[in-house]
Formats: structure tokens, sequence, C-alpha cells
């Protein structure tokens, strides 16, 4: 489950998951603390973060000891099997989506919009990590963090055509809600659909929505120029 955490100055949302194998995890959300502040992650032992230009692409990344720690590569995935080694992606209203293993120590996470989910960057990570690290879709996890929800993601008739096209040809319903003569998108219900075809479990859903949780979220959707959550995951020793 997902409890809120105040530790050095620093807020955030973090998993907590009774499992052998997990026990050195960290998924971490921050609550408006802006990629600026990402050094003050130091205050609680998380001192080797990457992150990504990210461009809303299907594009990922593997963060081994020649990564480049000081260069930023473009992209939208990251995965490691360091330890202590953190990975993160920055958003404000799109999905972040963690991947870890109780049984090898990796990790992955994505960012996921309505682009990155028409694209299948999520799915495209677990075929990633199955084939990398030889494991079975049953011994690989999933969680999101908070994103924009269908109560408040509207969506115009490019995006929706381009989404029922999408659910037509990969058989989802259920994810697009009309009301008021306006179109709603729920994000999280088309990613979790992908994901359980592929036989992983999501373990954790922090479900807020993110333009709703003013206090707690920075949202492109409500606020246009904004700061953006942190999402980290990693292994410490």
């Amino acid at each position: 489950m997902w409890q809120l955490d105040e530790n050095n100055n620093l807020k955030y949302f973090r998993l907590t998951i009774n499992e052998a194998g997990l026990e050195n995890l960290l998924c971490l959300f921050s609550a408006r603390q802006s990629e600026d502040n990402l050094p003050n992650f130091s205050k609680i032992g998380i001192n080797r973060i990457f992150t990504l230009y990210q461009i809303h692409s299907d594009i990922i990344r593997y963060v081994n000891q020649e990564f480049p720690y000081e260069h930023q590569l473009t992209g939208d995935g990251l995965f490691t099997n360091q330890i202590n080694t953190f990975i993160g992606v920055k958003v404000a209203d799109c999905l972040p989506i963690y991947f870890f293993s109780p049984i090898k120590k990796i990790v992955g996470i994505v960012h996921s919009g309505w682009r990155g989910t028409l694209k299948e960057i999520g799915s495209k990570m677990v075929k990633t990590l199955l084939e990398n690290f030889n494991l079975l879709p049953s011994q690989l996890y999933y969680a999101f963090g908070p994103a924009i929800a269908v109560c408040c993601y509207e969506i115009k008739k490019d995006v929706l055509q381009l989404f029922e096209n999408f659910c037509n040809e990969k058989k989802i319903v259920g994810v697009i809600n009309h009301r008021n003569g306006k179109y709603y998108l729920d994000l999280k219900r088309v990613n979790q659909i992908l994901l359980e075809r592929l036989g992983v479990k999501q373990v954790g859903n922090l479900d807020l929505c993110s333009c709703c949780q003013k206090e707690l979220f920075y949202s492109a959707r409500r606020e246009r120029d904004t700061g953006r959550n942190i999402a980290l995951i990693g292994y410490r020793k």
C-alpha cells in the first residue's frame, strides 16, 4: 500500500509491500517536490539518481555502470539491476508505472501519458525485463503512481479518434467515458488491461487524481505552467 511520509523536509508517498525480496525496495512519489529538488532526496539516503529528457516516446534505456551520469539522454523509460541506483521519471498528470521483481533485484519505470500509452511503453518495458533477466511474467510486479483520472481527463476529438482506433484493434472496452457532451479517458485502466494481458501482477495503485489533489501534486491540466512530480524506484543495500 502507499503511505504518505514526511522526512527531513521531504514529503512523499512510499509503497510498502510485505514480501520476501522486496525489503530493500523503495518506490517513491514526491508530493510537490519538483525536479529542482532532486538533491534533497540525499537526506533519505538516495544519492545516485538517473532521469531522462522525456519526449513522450517508447524509448527505454538501461542504466548500467557505463550509463552517462551527467549527460541526460532522451527517452521515457529506464531500468537497472544496479543496487543503490535510483531511476525516475517526471510527471504532471501522466502516469508513472513502477516495475520490480522479488526474485531478482531489478527495477524499471516508465512515463506513460496518452502518447506513451498508445505506443504501449508499459508493455514494452515488461517484455524488455522478461527477456533481459530471464523472468517469468508471474515474477514481475508493477504499481501505478497517481495520474490524471477519468474524472478530469477530458480528451478532444483527435485524441478520441486515436484511442477509439487503438481500443478497437486491441479489443479494449470501458476506458472512454462520455458525459455532458464531452469525452474522458481512463488512462490507468488502459494500461492495466494491457499489462494484465502479459501476466504481470499489480501490487499497488496510488489511486489519487493529480488534477484534483492540488495540495499534493503538480498538474499540467490544472495549472498549465507548473513543476513536475518525481517518481523514483531503486534497491538499497
